[in-house]
């Protein structure tokens, strides 16, 4: 892909989502099930980013399906529960690659009961990160951005925020007709925020994916783990971390409840 000619602050389109809850999950599971729920993860990664193409593979004379990550229109890194992604460019292309990257990963995710949260910005190509893979996570800081991290952090749901940089950038350069927002897998909503602030912004609409079926129960089974073997922790996790877990499910069934109206 060819690189729009632009200033330092608009190279390409950055992403981040992290699992929301990872220290809930910690607390109230065994080494063995995070190590489980840890291999889960990796393996939704690949899926999402695979596009929905699969590859046949073979192994042991019996057949089986793979994610096709030939596919993958984005570049990634997993640093322990994070995924790092960034476009080669600040096309209008590579913008709908990575929203709809992130759109099919926030969906699988809570599929697989570890819902996702984070945040797409805009903003210069650090030198190397197109060499793929990185050597070491030092690249994370300078790949990542304020802008993406503070975005990512204030949200109080299962989402993902486009900045406003990000959304009209990107509406400056893609023809009318064609914009995701015309289509509606970016929604004008009151994003929901840390200290109770809701302010409109640019969210990714995952609930209405084309492949996959999201519903009102698959969500709340995402954010209520079931209990552990090990009776006192999950009821530590009750009394302490279940309210704020609450505000961050209730906030995402409305997200649900929003777009299943307007889809």
């Amino acid at each position: 892909m060819n690189r729009i000619a632009s200033n330092d602050y608009t190279d390409c389109y950055v992403g981040f989502l992290d699992i929301l809850g990872f220290k809930r999950i910690n607390s109230v599971h065994s080494r063995e099930h995070l190590e489980s729920v840890y291999e889960d993860f990796c393996g939704t990664i690949k899926h999402g980013l695979s596009n929905g193409k699969y590859l046949l593979s073979h192994d042991g004379g019996k057949q089986y399906l793979r994610p096709d990550l030939r596919r993958a229109t984005v570049n990634t890194l997993v640093v322990s529960d994070s995924i790092l992604m960034w476009t080669d460019d600040n096309s209008v292309e590579s913008f709908t690659n990575i929203v709809k990257t992130a759109r099919s990963l926030l969906a699988l995710s809570l599929l697989r009961q570890f819902p996702l949260r984070g945040a797409i910005s805009i903003g210069p190509l650090p030198p190397g990160l197109n060499q793929q893979p990185p050597e070491t996570s030092c690249f994370q800081q300078s790949l990542i951005g304020k802008a993406v991290t503070e975005a990512e952090k204030k949200q109080e749901w299962s989402g993902c925020e486009v900045t406003e940089a990000a959304i009209q950038f990107y509406k400056n350069n893609c023809s009318a007709g064609d914009s995701l927002v015309e289509k509606k897998e970016i929604v004008f909503y009151p994003i929901p925020r840390k200290h109770g602030d809701i302010g409109g912004g640019y969210a990714i609409d995952w609930v209405n994916h084309h492949q996959l079926a999201i519903d009102i129960q698959i969500v709340a089974d995402a954010f209520a783990p079931p209990k552990d073997r090990d009776a006192i922790r999950w009821a530590h996790f009750k009394s302490g971390e279940w309210l704020k877990v609450k505000i961050k499910l209730c906030n995402t069934l409305t997200f649900v409840e929003h777009m299943q109206r307007h889809s």
